[in-house]
């Protein structure tokens, strides 16, 4: 049984990452914006508030990663070694759309992140 300050701290965690491509898409749309409006010379702060909401489903992901009770070490290693490799998008977004299947055991034979 786990201890009820881990579940707090993973309900969150599960929170933040399932609330992170909305945000993505959010810092997408005033990427655009910024860039249709600003095209003279873009509104600094609106441009700062995009990017850290573009790069915060990927910070997400690997937080999730690092720091969830889900996920056995094997697991984990798996997943960070797949989110530093060159298919890391793929990766991310593969990560994003499991679910809770994510934290299941892989087949012997089956590779957990394809």
């Amino acid at each position: 049984m786990r201890a009820p300050h881990r579940a707090v701290g993973d309900r969150v965690l599960d929170a933040i990452l399932a609330a992170s491509p909305v945000l993505a898409c959010l810092g997408l749309a005033g990427m655009f914006v910024t860039i249709a409006l600003g095209f003279e010379e873009p509104n600094r702060a609106m441009l700062g508030v995009s990017s850290c909401l573009l790069l915060m489903a990927l910070m997400s992901v690997v937080v999730h990663v690092a720091l969830t009770s889900h996920l056995t070490h094997a697991r984990r290693r798996t997943w960070l070694r797949a989110l530093g490799s060159p298919a890391a998008i793929s990766a991310f977004s593969r990560y994003l759309r499991l679910g809770t299947h994510r934290t299941q055991p892989a087949r012997s034979d089956e590779d957990p992140i394809r």
